[in-house]
């Protein structure tokens, strides 16, 4: 096991009432998980302050601490100093599990949209093509069937760091992960260099974090530094901020698109209900291309797949072959299979951007009538519920406004925030309680119609007033479905 003294020289900490000889097994962030052994580290988050429980985790055993000036004033417990306790977690947690980041390769996925779908799937091509790939991301942080405790989109680095080694000693040659603004911002990410680094699209998002779209744009960027990406940037030449990345990443770039001339180009798009062809215009060739995923936006995502897979050494031909095997991400464009004379599908869309691709992409294959079940998150950015809403109106035949995880929030007054956005108040239904609306939109369907559940995709719960309930959307659907004899 390292020793305290060893830590802060890895770190670049100021090591005080310690005799440098502390044996430490592990970095935590939380005191009340603290026990013999640990090292405390007191981060900040925006609601608290980790100095606060410095006391807590020496009482509970942990062997020391890594806190700021400030905090280290108060006490004298065997402690490294810092400048910046966040970035010392990523540090310490990387060097007490012995560095297992350089023993995989890296891809780092960024954007508003088009993540989970991005990284779930290339880790499936790059499966099939030999390089043994895990994820971390918003589904989880899971390498074939054995999966890895995580309750955020970007994991804080000691989990990280415990998934890394345990994949690497099963077999895992590559990591896809998601990489959130908030996540490279709050130092989750330090300390990880990437092979590639994708950039899907930017549209407006976690703006009560960040408090501009520069802000925003900015922590983006951080995947694409010098330090942090080390061989190639994939990039949407579609995207309106394309051009923003393009000009600030100093390595190699790919880019992909549909409309501007691109590396990974897709012509005669042919979309359908079960699943989407192209051409694919590549450096290596013209390519028939056939994908499982649906809609337009699935045929960035599926560009931006082929296009990383090349950049690890994967010929377009190969990724291209074994492309139809890849299978639709959970909660992601979902259909729910059923006999029903409508079609019903999952989808994660919780932003107004990602709320009219879908819409927009099944507008296009609905014979009938739209169905929208939607609603917004509590205790997030407040201004784009109206949008959301708008954004329904728009493009669907009927809405069901409800309730999304309303959090520690009212859900009456989330969802009359989001009624502000529509024209025609008599175009929508509104209802708190999501299993009414779910089952109000499906009993109100009829032959040739498409009811399309948005905002929760995978998720199975629902946050009310702090508690998670159990809550599936698709397992709802099939219920529903189930008790009109349209399931076995």
């Amino acid at each position: 096991m390292p020793r305290l003294a060893e830590i802060a020289q890895a770190i670049g900490g100021e090591l005080r009432h310690a005799t440098g000889t502390e044996e430490i097994s592990r970095v935590i962030y939380d005191s009340r998980i603290a026990s013999v052994g640990d090292l405390f580290v007191a981060i900040s988050g925006h609601k608290d302050d980790g100095g606060k429980y410095i006391a807590s985790a020496i009482e509970r055993g942990a062997t020391g601490v890594i806190c700021d000036n400030v905090a280290a004033q108060t006490f004298r417990y065997p402690s490294i100093v810092v400048g910046n306790p966040r970035a010392a977690l990523a540090k310490a947690a990387w060097n007490i599990a012995g560095y297992p980041n350089k023993k995989l390769k890296l891809i780092g996925v960024t954007g508003t949209n088009g993540k989970t779908t991005v990284t779930a799937a290339l880790s499936q091509m790059l499966t099939l093509c030999g390089r043994p790939t895990g994820v971390c991301g918003t589904l989880g942080m899971y390498f074939g069937d054995y999966r890895f405790d995580s309750d955020r989109t970007t994991a804080e680095a000691p989990e990280l760091a415990t998934a890394f080694s345990d994949m690497a000693a099963r077999g895992a040659t590559h990591v896809a992960m998601e990489a959130t603004s908030i996540g490279l911002v709050m130092h989750r990410m330090d300390d990880l260099q990437f092979d590639v680094a994708v950039y899907t699209n930017l549209s407006r998002d976690h703006l009560d974090f960040h408090g501009t779209w520069d802000a925003y744009r900015t922590a983006k960027m951080m995947l694409f530094d010098s330090e942090r990406l080390t061989g190639t940037a994939v990039i949407n030449v579609d995207d309106a901020d394309a051009a923003y990345f393009l000009r600030h990443t100093p390595r190699t770039t790919f880019t992909y698109g549909i409309r501007e001339l691109s590396d990974f180009q897709a012509k005669q798009i042919e979309l359908g209900a079960r699943g989407t062809l192209f051409q694919l215009s590549s450096p290596e060739g013209t390519f028939p291309v056939e994908t499982a995923l649906v809609g337009q936006f699935n045929v960035y995502n599926t560009l931006a797949i082929i296009a990383a897979a090349n950049a690890l050494g994967i010929a377009v031909k190969e990724a291209v072959k074994v492309l139809p095997q890849v299978k639709p991400v959970r909660g992601r464009a979902e259909v729910v299979s059923s006999s029903a004379p409508f079609a019903v599908l999952v989808d994660y869309a919780h932003t107004p951007d990602a709320l009219e691709k879908i819409l927009s992409t099944l507008r296009e294959l609905t014979n009938g009538r739209l169905h929208c079940v939607v609603g917004a998150g509590g205790d997030r950015d407040r201004g784009k519920r109206p949008l959301m809403a708008a954004t329904a109106e728009k493009i669907s035949d009927r809405v069901y406004l409800t309730s999304d995880n309303p959090r520690s929030e009212n859900p009456d007054l989330i969802l009359a925030e989001m009624e502000e956005g529509l024209v025609d108040h008599a175009s929508a239904e509104v209802n708190p309680d999501r299993r009414a609306a779910i089952n109000h939109a499906l009993d109100s369907a009829y032959p040739g119609d498409v009811v399309v559940i948005c905002g929760k995709g995978h998720e199975t719960y629902q946050e009310i007033r702090g508690i998670k309930h159990p809550f599936d959307d698709a397992t709802v659907a099939r219920e529903w479905l189930r008790e009109r004899g349209y399931l076995a």
